[in-house]
């Protein structure tokens, strides 16, 4: 008993590949990019202003550059570690 056809098949597996595709360039872009703005950290950590304040109490560290505030990656990830302890 066929559920897709051949063609059905096949067009669905070029659209999981490219679905995948897609996904794993996101990430590899993510993980090149080491210093975040502030909006950047909220969007990729799924956290507030008031949680960047709690990591910075924590020991987070940041530098300006003009009028935003940037956060390494790294250190971002070194605190998180740090908190869950």
């Amino acid at each position: 008993m066929e559920i897709l056809s051949e063609a059905a098949s096949k067009e669905l597996a070029q659209g999981i590949l490219e679905l995948a595709e897609s996904m794993a360039k996101d990430m590899l872009a993510k993980q090149q990019k080491q210093w975040l703005m502030k909006k950047e950290v909220c969007k990729e950590y799924d956290c507030c202003d008031l949680d960047i304040r709690r990591w910075e109490a924590a020991g987070l560290k940041s530098r300006r550059q003009g009028k935003k505030r940037m956060y390494k990656r790294s250190d971002i990830e070194e605190v998180l570690d740090l908190i869950k302890e």
